[in-house]
């Protein structure tokens, strides 16, 4: 499979909806400030949740209003308690303003029309 990079640790289909409709809108200025997170962090990530159409974002319980319908959202699995520590400090010093906190995952986006610094919980 040829797979293309859009930076030095993602690739393009991280990003592309889960339904199977090949939406991937994704903001590469999102994609490049994951990159820093990355090279921060120093562990691998998973991109459970990239752009989602509508219909995937109702399937899987998203706000109508959600920035993964317009490529400004990511969800990362973490759910080792040591590195979901690593992971907060370093999106925080690396200057994140929109955290979502959820048992499995952490929610990042940097959607500049939504309240800015905020960090809630699922």
């Amino acid at each position: 499979m040829n797979r293309k990079n859009l930076t030095r640790n993602f690739y393009q289909d991280e990003f592309t909806c889960k339904c199977g409709c090949g939406l991937n809108n994704i903001s590469i200025e999102l994609v490049e400030e994951l990159q820093k997170v990355r090279e921060d962090y120093g562990c691998p990530m998973t991109v459970t949740s990239g752009v989602r159409c509508p219909i995937w974002n109702k399937a899987c319980g998203g706000s109508a209003n959600s920035s993964h319908l317009i490529g400004l959202a990511v969800d990362i699995s973490i759910d080792d308690a040591v590195l979901r520590h690593r992971f907060i400090r370093t999106v925080l010093e690396l200057g994140w303003q929109r955290i979502g906190l959820a048992k499995s995952f952490i929610h990042l986006d940097i959607d500049l029309n939504k309240t800015n610094p905020v960090i809630w919980t699922y």
